[in-house]
């Protein structure tokens, strides 16, 4: 026998899980959208440059990002998850709160174009990207490199790369 307490958190669970859902389904309309109706990642994948393909956590953990290849042949990222363990009370895990624009603060974080304009070049990095942090509302200059066909190491900064962050995404398996 649930009490109210108990069945007030089961239905906060299921509204956030339902949110994620029509955020992803979201996400994966545009990715079937820019690719093509018919287009399979693993299958349109065609050298080198395209083992960014895929779904990666970011962060520790916090979120995951899709990458898909744009028809210029630069590479977007959109968010297609946030963590399981996200408190579904902290509504800076699930809204934009820090944009800038205020009209795009109440927007989930699920489904935004994060990371967009990498180009690939022949030093195998990926670089002139830019990506948007929803933790401050910023967007910064971004250069991603494969470390292994599980790893990323992601650069943010402003100005020069020497001054900013690096942070390490790992795959997403399924």
């Amino acid at each position: 026998d649930l009490s109210g307490r108990t069945m007030v958190q089961a239905t906060r669970r299921r509204a956030v899980l339902a949110g994620v859902t029509v955020a992803c389904f979201a996400s994966v309309t545009t990715f079937l959208f820019h690719r093509g109706a018919h287009a399979d990642p693993l299958q349109s994948i065609q050298g080198p440059e395209d083992a960014l393909l895929g779904e990666w956590w970011v962060d520790g953990y916090q979120s995951r990002l899709r990458f898909a290849k744009e028809q210029d042949e630069t590479f977007r990222g959109v968010t297609t998850c946030c963590a399981p363990e996200a408190d579904a009370r902290d509504e800076s895990l699930e809204h934009d709160i820090h944009n800038p624009d205020r009209s795009l603060r109440s927007r989930s974080i699920v489904g935004i174009t994060t990371v967009w304009k990498l180009k690939y070049d022949s030093n195998g990095e990926y670089s002139n990207g830019l990506l948007y942090s929803t933790q401050d509302g910023k967007t910064y200059q971004v250069k991603v490199k494969l470390i292994d066909p599980d790893s990323l190491k992601v650069r943010r900064y402003t100005g020069q790369p020497t001054f900013g962050s690096t942070q390490v995404w790992k795959r997403a398996h399924f």
